[in-house]
């Protein structure tokens, strides 16, 4: 009888229109930068995938509290190597970003293919930051490399990032808004060996292609979060959420700040 009303009771939840998060959508990464000082970057995720801050990453503020500063020469954070960042597909990766200047090329964050000192093809896992003005995106499905550069991104101007990838259909998303949207890409991202997930470089070995600026609110999803979720992100990111009615996406950054 007891099973029976948990069966009625999660069927109930299930017609309400409750998601859950927790599973459907594992929150793998999540670095809000608001430790203030030292050199870890707190996972918030719960996955205990900490980042070390090498050669002098700063501290400093962003549009949700504290964030980190790179020179755009050698600085960068490491993430390890967890296999929890090899996700083949069902991914979004998202960020604030604050590039000093949006041109050239520069990595925001991502899981790499590899950590190899060399650039051979395939070289991108999922990736995603700024290049010639625009949010640029770095993504190896089945075994080939994909770039796209697509939106608008100004120097000097806190602007909210995301990608997301289904095994099918690779979509772009500037300040909460799609900007691409490239379908018929059917496979599986891949990767060699076991890269590490890094903030601000193009990877640990393959040095270069720095980020010179700020970035803040940096997310790792396995699952494809919606345009109305990754709206709801910008403001901010509520790790733990395991069960929530779909009419909660949109928390307020008011609510989430007192609730962290």
């Amino acid at each position: 009888m007891r099973n029976l009303s948990l069966t009625l009771a999660l069927a109930a939840l299930l017609a309400a229109g409750f998601t859950s998060i927790g599973v459907a959508q594992d929150l793998v990464l999540y670095f809000n930068f608001e430790e203030g000082s030292g050199d870890t970057a707190m996972d918030g995720s719960g996955n205990g995938n900490h980042g070390t801050l090498m050669n002098g990453v700063a501290r400093t503020s962003g549009p949700m509290g504290g964030a980190v500063q790179f020179d755009g020469a050698d600085d960068f954070i490491d993430a390890g190597n967890s296999d929890m960042f090899q996700i083949a597909n069902n991914v979004t990766l998202e960020a604030w970003v604050n590039s000093e200047d949006a041109g050239p090329t520069q990595f925001a964050c991502g899981t790499p293919f590899d950590d190899g000192a060399e650039w051979d093809d395939p070289w991108v896992g999922q990736q995603i930051g700024v290049r010639g003005g625009a949010m640029a995106t770095w993504v190896s499905i089945a075994g080939v490399d994909r770039e796209y550069d697509s939106g608008s991104i100004e120097s000097g101007v806190w602007t909210h990032i995301a990608f997301t990838f289904d095994g099918d259909t690779a979509i772009s998303y500037v300040n909460g808004v799609e900007v691409a949207n490239n379908g018929d890409r059917d496979g599986e991202t891949t990767y060699g060996g076991s890269p590490s997930f890094v903030v601000g470089v193009r990877s640990k070995e393959a040095m270069g292609e720095f980020f010179k600026g700020a970035i803040d609110e940096v997310a790792l999803w396995n699952g494809v979060r919606t345009p109305e979720q990754i709206q709801a992100d910008m403001g901010g990111i509520e790790p733990g959420g395991a069960v929530e009615p779909e009419s909660k996406l949109a928390t307020t950054w008011g609510n989430l700040k007192r609730d962290r």
